[in-house]
């Protein structure tokens, strides 16, 4: 019996006749670089104990369709790893990090961009750094609910262009918000930065909030 701790790079990329569900098993580790990319698969489970990278591109171009859950295991999604997969359309993420512990999980540089996820966005406390790009210009997504502590950073065009309205509230934990990280959000109209428990001083980068609706 052979146990399966990996997935390695381009390990399936371009088997445009492998679809359906990839159940991946509690002994996971990592999913290498574009190893399911361009295929037609519709369905990932993630285990819930563990450590999982999940690495460029590792699911970019695949017909994934609905919602998309990452478990507490995730700790890393790196760039461009669910990147135009447009039948995604909510994202569920970890409330915890690996085991329970603290918030780990690192999405990366347009990690979901070009994906078709609508609604509200809520990004809870098991998430500690949002890339660059990482949910640029998806204009489905029109809340936004970040979390009271664990997010500490935005980066560059995070949220730039999406369809975010109504007020975002920035968490005390957050250092920095990168550069356009909320820019073209004409619809978002309130800002609200909470102090209470803040420890660390914020920094906000060119244009982060540039061409806004912000009152």
């Amino acid at each position: 019996t052979y146990t399966v701790v990996a997935v390695g790079k381009d390990a399936f990329r371009d088997v445009e006749t492998l679809g359906g569900h990839v159940n991946f098993p509690s002994t996971i580790t990592r999913i290498g670089e574009s190893a399911f990319r361009n295929t037609k698969i519709t369905q990932v489970t993630f285990p819930q104990e563990g450590r999982i990278n999940i690495q460029n591109y590792a699911f970019n171009r695949t017909a994934i369709t609905g919602t998309l859950t990452i478990p507490q295991s995730v700790y890393y999604i790196q760039s461009f790893a669910f990147m135009d997969c447009p039948g995604i359309t909510a994202l569920v993420l970890p409330e915890t990090g690996p085991n329970g512990g603290p918030a780990q999980l690192t999405i990366g540089n347009s990690a979901f961009m070009g994906t078709g996820i609508t609604g509200t966005l809520t990004i809870p406390k098991g998430v500690e750094r949002i890339g660059g790009d990482a949910f640029q210009h998806l204009k489905g997504i029109t809340k936004l609910v970040l979390p009271q502590s664990g997010l500490r950073v935005i980066e560059g065009s995070a949220f730039y262009g999406t369809g975010i309205s109504g007020q975002v509230t920035i968490p005390s934990s957050v250092t920095k918000i990168g550069s356009s990280a909320f820019a073209g959000l004409e619809n978002m109209d309130k800002l609200v930065f909470a102090e209470q428990g803040r420890k660390y001083n914020l920094i906000i980068d060119v244009s982060a909030f540039a061409n806004t609706g912000i009152s």
